[in-house]
């Protein structure tokens, strides 16, 4: 029997929402929230350069996912997390080679 979340949208969706996910609780647990609203601390990000680290960091944990998909055998699930993966990776190559 096919299972439910064993598709390859469903874990193209789970590996873009995590990384926002990672992003956000970084802010809550890292950053001073009465100095930076949520959006000043991307400008900043983005104005200091290290956008890219900070995508790089939150895309890391879509290992986790990964390794869950393949724990209960969604390979197709699986399949769809590492493609969010390579695009965030490819997104950031093309940002450090041109920008």
């Amino acid at each position: 029997m096919e299972k439910r979340f064993n598709k390859i949208y469903i874990g193209t969706i789970a590996g873009f929402i995590l990384p926002v996910i990672v992003l956000v609780l970084f802010y809550f647990i890292r950053i001073d929230i009465n100095v930076y609203t949520f959006f000043s601390f991307l400008q900043t990000a983005f104005h200091k350069g290290v956008y890219l680290q900070l995508i790089s960091f939150c895309v890391f944990f879509n290992i986790v996912i990964f390794f869950i998909f393949i724990w209960f055998n969604y390979l197709r699930s699986a399949r769809g997390v590492l493609l969010a993966t390579l695009l965030f990776s490819l997104f950031v190559m093309i940002m450090k080679l041109f920008v």
